[in-house]
């Protein structure tokens, strides 16, 4: 046995000695008892039949000398019945009186009753008796009793004896069992044993294998596992390394990748860097210039390099996002949107270029529609306009329709279907299959197109739907218009619980808006014509200008007399816009307060965190849209420029 948990644990040969000796046990308390059961009642039955045959043997003996009251005869008869050493004592009872009695007085004093012949006596004397009888007149009787203290010794003997041999016997049986056990046991040691090897050094080890019966076969059954187990541990241990080195070889590929990644994400933040800067300046002058008093001639030379700019800057802004979907970096921002409002001004924007080719662009809402969703509404924005100029570009005559219905209405999350329908030239089938590819067009195997575009956007809007949850689709026959639609499954604003909102102390009051207004901008930037662009576009608007051309010349400017808001550009000589924004920050008073507008070529969303990390208030990028850049220095300026503006 062996201490366990819960107590003191059998080992198996133990376990095997108690169970055969419990079995041997109580089939011999059952033989013994059954044998002891049988001889005391053959006893018993033995002593009753010679009492009673015996009783009845000296009446008829004696009849004769009870009938003539021979008293002396009967005293002789008595006498010599009495030199049986089984006799106990003998009466003899003649009409009614008793006539000779023998025995010992103790027997003879207690009275006499028949025992039977079902039941042991317990006194010691079988009593019986019988009739002296003379034709069917009884006149006497013989009683009599036989000591039975002869057969209880023959019992208690025969008992002890029995018993003996049950003891002997159990010793024997545990003697043979532990021999037994110790047999059966010694190859499940060797089991065990190997077992235990095999834990501490792994699989391999084997066990003698003697004999042919069951414990042979678990011996060979267990070498076979032994050595099946040391060959997968090989193949597994093999398999484990050329894991290793794969993970090593990827994880060197990824580090590779990421590098890689980092560097094409640095060259393509600086190339468009690059790009912005100069597109800012024709894109800047170009707006400026439409409200120059031209002739029609020149004003439509303007509006094709306009264009053509508008086309270079979409270019840049469709590979800046294929590049951060690629890479991940494209996160969505849902927030509160009124979903009708968004689509109509999704069709908006593209209604311009819907009207100069004659087409009439519809807009068919449903009007079980929720007002307002949670939704990302710049990129739901972005992929629409995508769709519908798309849709505008590649139809001649007719119509399109941009239709958004609802296929579970009052349901707590609605499938909202967004359907962009035109009649203009349709897909083929085999085209539709790439049509979501990276610089893949309709009708242009070689990615060129007399329509224009880059085959940029749908593969971004499709990848950007895929973001939101939902997949875009087209149905397209040759000739017949196409089908560009999508589901998404958006949830109506008012059953959103709006969150607490977290409170930062603002870097400005709008208590200062009125001071502010009267205030001149200060413009930083250290690109020349990046500055007389936007200061030809602030004075136009109504606003008093101030020039620094870098983040010192700000900070000092700032620090002087006081301005209304600031016009910052980050990557800046001597020191950047970000520096600058920090030391602004950390000044007290109103200069530590004051508006800070980042306007840089930089348009990653890392950039504009950085902006925001360095104390700035709002984000703005080259080349900036007049009316954009205006709308924000409303809102932190204080100023109505609508009515500053000259007439």
């Amino acid at each position: 046995m062996s201490p366990g948990r819960t107590g003191w644990i059998l080992s198996f040969r133990g376990k095997t000695v108690i169970g055969i000796a419990l079995i041997e046990i109580i089939l011999l308390a059952i033989l013994v008892w059954s044998s002891l059961s049988y001889l005391g009642d053959s006893s018993a039955r033995s002593v009753a039949e010679r009492a009673v045959g015996t009783a009845a043997q000296f009446a008829a003996l004696a009849k004769d000398a009870v009938l003539s009251e021979d008293l002396a005869s009967l005293e002789t008869f008595a006498d010599e019945v009495m030199l049986n050493e089984h006799m106990a004592y003998l009466r003899i009872v003649g009409y009614g009186n008793l006539l000779v009695q023998r025995g010992g007085p103790e027997v003879l004093l207690r009275p006499f009753e028949a025992d039977s012949e079902q039941v042991r006596p317990t006194d010691g004397v079988f009593d019986a008796s019988a009739p002296i009888r003379e034709g069917e007149i009884d006149f006497g009787r013989i009683e009599l009793g036989i000591s039975t203290t002869g057969q209880e010794q023959l019992f208690a003997e025969a008992r002890a004896h029995l018993l003996s041999i049950a003891t002997i016997e159990v010793v024997l049986v545990a003697l043979f069992s532990i021999l037994l056990g110790t047999y059966l046991t010694r190859a499940l040691d060797g089991l065990r044993g190997a077992a235990h090897a095999i834990i501490e050094g792994g699989p391999g080890h084997t066990v003698p294998v003697r004999g042919r019966d069951e414990i042979a076969d678990t011996a060979r059954a267990f070498n076979t596992m032994s050595e099946r187990l040391r060959r997968s541990y090989t193949e597994l241990e093999a398999s484990r390394r050329r894991a290793e080195a794969a993970a090593e070889a990827a994880e060197a590929a990824s580090v590779e990748a990421t590098r890689a990644n980092a560097a094409k994400s640095r060259f393509l933040a600086h190339m468009s860097h690059e790009l912005r800067t100069p597109l800012n300046a024709i894109l800047g002058t170009l707006d400026l210039a439409e409200d120059w008093t031209l002739p029609a001639e020149q004003h439509a030379q303007l509006g094709l390099a306009r264009d053509a700019g508008r086309a270079l800057l979409e270019l840049i802004n469709n590979v800046l996002d294929l590049s951060k979907i690629e890479s991940g970096g494209m996160d969505l921002h849902p927030e509160r949107a009124d979903l009708g409002a968004l689509v109509r001004a999704a069709a908006s924007m593209v209604l311009p270029l819907a009207q100069s080719k004659d087409l009439t662009l519809e807009v068919e809402l449903d009007p079980r529609l929720p007002h307002t969703v949670s939704v990302d509404p710049v990129r739901l924005r972005q992929v629409l306009i995508n769709l519908a100029g798309n849709a505008v570009k590649f139809t001649d005559a007719g119509r399109v329709t941009l239709r958004v219905k609802t296929q579970c209405p009052g349901e707590p999350c609605q499938r909202v279907r967004f359907e962009v329908i035109d009649s203009g030239i349709g897909i083929p089938p085999e085209r539709q299959a790439r049509l979501f590819d990276e610089f893949t067009q309709v009708n242009d195997p070689l990615g060129r197109d007399r329509r224009g575009g880059t085959g940029l956007g749908l593969a971004i809007s499709q990848r950007i739907v895929n973001l939101m949850g939902g997949s875009i689709h087209v149905d397209s026959e040759p000739g017949r218009g196409s089908c560009f639609w999508f589901e998404l499954t958006l949830i109506p604003a008012e059953r959103i619980v709006p969150p607490e909102p977290v409170r930062s102390a603002p870097s400005c009051r709008p208590s200062d808006q009125d001071a502010r207004a009267a205030l001149p901008i200060l413009l930083v930037d250290d690109n020349q014509v990046n500055r007389m662009v936007a200061e030809a576009t602030l004075k136009k608007a109504g606003y008093q200008v101030r020039i620094a051309t870098n983040g010192l010349e700000a900070l000092e400017a700032v620090c002087g007399e006081p301005v209304g808001s600031v016009l910052m550009d980050v990557s800046m000589p001597v020191m950047d816009g970000i520096e600058a924004s920090r030391r602004i920050r950390a000044l007290g008073g109103y200069p530590g307060r004051v508006p800070i507008i980042a306007m840089t070529a930089h348009a990653l969303k890392e950039e504009e965190d950085r902006c925001m990390s360095a104390g700035m208030d709002d984000f703005i990028t080259k080349p900036f849209v007049r009316a954009n850049l205006l709308a924000v220095l409303a809102r932190w300026h204080g100023q109505d420029t609508q009515s500053r503006r000259p007439r």
